[in-house]
């Protein structure tokens, strides 16, 4: 019996920083200029050609669907065209300084202890109060946002005219600012702690009002059509869903929705690898956040006083749920 599959996890974190830096050294928008060689590469991006031609040599071995080598000349792919080159539309390396974010990279150190503890181990985790990294996901995260918005409010039946929009915990603040720009009349209203919406108030090109407080202990004020709430649930633990899923409830109008992103496991915990690994992230991250189960999630809304709970599978890192008051 060959152990190759077990050491290939053990040392996946060297294929990742290996795809990180070739992003973050812009070394595909060199190829797509031209510069296919190591030296070409090299001139233009820096780094030495020995250094350059170690990184691409073995991204090409690792990952021949991203770079392909033959000779000593480089070429892309379609898929690393299409989202590997900063001039593209789809270009994924804006999320960069959150994939490669150094807190996130040195938490999983942590993980054995983590376990041991059944909680976040780090001296500043996701709920530190002031959390810069929150500031750096909301920066990151800006424009990524925009067709996930889309695609979320392209899943929502035609609600009430000049509706009252929340989005809480809204970080960069795009996605209830594309919501607006998609609902004629609509108003939005941002609110996420003070250090965050510093950031977000340069993001958001929309009128905006902004409450800086507390998830749970800020009044929402309201009431409101609609509530966002895009990848928020996943930092507690059940009691915590519930009791912020009761105070999303109280500030909805009669027939208001929240509409939820999340990354949702399959029932049995054993098919959806993504949002099972978010979930260790979670655990090495938050007090006792975890990623939720569909029929999780639509107990706490139920206990909320929530109903109509509508799942819907997207092609994308989220799953989207509306329920209605």
């Amino acid at each position: 019996m060959n152990p190759d599959p077990i050491f290939q996890i053990l040392l996946g974190y060297r294929a990742a920083a290996t795809l990180r830096a070739a992003i973050e050294l812009d070394c595909f928008s060199a190829i797509a200029e031209g510069k296919r060689t190591a030296r070409a590469i090299s001139v233009s991006r820096g780094g030495t050609v020995r250094s350059i031609r170690i990184l691409l040599d073995a991204l090409s071995a690792i990952a021949p669907n991203i770079l392909r080598k033959t000779g000593g000349r480089y070429a892309l792919t379609r898929l690393s065209r299409r989202f590997l080159i900063r001039s593209s539309r789809e270009f994924i390396g804006r999320l960069m300084p959150l994939y490669g974010h150094r807190m996130m990279w040195d938490a999983f150190q942590e993980l054995p202890r983590a376990v041991r503890s059944g909680t976040s181990v780090m001296a500043r985790n996701a709920h530190t109060r002031h959390q810069p990294f929150w500031e750096d996901f909301a920066r990151a995260t800006a424009e990524d946002a925009v067709p996930k918005a889309k695609a979320m409010l392209r899943l929502l039946r035609k609600g009430p005219p000049h509706p009252e929009i929340l989005d809480i915990a809204c970080g960069s603040g795009v996605y209830g600012a594309t919501f607006v720009k998609g609902i004629p009349g609509a108003t939005l209203t941002l609110l996420d702690q003070p250090n965050v919406l510093r950031a977000t108030r340069r993001l958001v090109d929309v009128p905006s009002r902004y409450i800086a407080g507390d998830l749970f202990t800020t009044p929402f004020g309201g009431p409101y059509d609609l509530v966002i709430a895009s990848h928020v649930f996943h930092h507690f633990d059940r009691p915590e869903c519930v009791r912020l899923a009761r105070k999303v409830a109280r500030a909805l109008k009669p027939g208001g929705r929240l509409v939820i992103q999340e990354f949702v496991p399959d029932e049995g915990r054993v098919k959806r690898a993504q949002p099972l690994l978010f979930a260790v992230t979670m655990l090495v991250w938050s007090r006792a956040g975890d990623a939720y189960t569909f029929p999780e999630i639509r107990g706490w809304l139920r206990e909320a006083g929530l109903r109509r709970i509508e799942y819907h599978p997207v092609r994308q890192p989220g799953d989207v749920i509306v329920a209605l008051k």
